[in-house]
């Protein structure tokens, strides 16, 4: 669960619940003209402390599940630096994954972020997320992502607005940006 995080794992035997929601925007560049189509979407999941810096999670998507893992390569302090690896399936418009004919498809693909955090306070967490996305599927792109993000934590609940931009080298002509907010509690 990449969306809604810093570079710190959730602690060793600790469970944490998240949600969040976003608008994104899908624009396009091309004849006969450009065009913005925006949507919604939704997220839930939860992650696991195995140990003091790792942790695995899982989510559900608007569309798909997904499975991941992060460990952070610094002791807590103001700076962490973090990577892992996701998996997911996922249910995609006909030109992004399905069957052109059949508007619809499933596909997958594999996220490859690293987390780099800064923490100037106990309260506050700023946070760059690039990530390399492979999908697989009809349409089977490499995705350069970055997000940004600000969370803002009492320890135990955690809200935290992000943007995050998509590429695909592919397809230059598409753009995606979203907006979103995360809310997460830790028990």
């Amino acid at each position: 669960m990449f969306t809604f995080q810093s570079a710190r794992t959730t602690p060793r035997g600790d469970v944490a619940l998240a949600g969040g929601g976003g608008l994104s925007l899908l624009r396009t560049r091309g004849e006969p003209r450009d065009a913005v189509a925006p949507f919604f979407s939704a997220e839930s999941g939860l992650r696991y402390g195995l140990l003091s810096r790792w942790d695995v999670g899982a989510k559900v998507l608007p569309f798909g599940l997904m499975v991941d893992t992060k460990i952070n390569f610094l002791r807590p302090g103001r700076f962490d630096l973090a990577t892992g690896i996701g998996a997911s399936t996922l249910l995609l418009p006909g030109e992004f994954g399905g069957h052109p004919s059949l508007g619809w498809g499933f596909g997958a693909e594999i996220q490859a972020p690293l987390f780099i955090s800064y923490a100037p306070s106990d309260v506050v967490t700023f946070t760059i997320v690039p990530r390399l996305i492979k999908r697989y599927g009809a349409y089977q792109p490499i995705l350069y992502v970055v997000g940004l993000n600000a969370g803002f934590t009492d320890g135990h609940r955690t809200i935290t607005p992000e943007i995050v931009w998509f590429r695909d080298p592919e397809r230059p002509d598409i753009f995606i940006n979203e907006l979103g907010i995360g809310i997460g509690v830790r028990k």
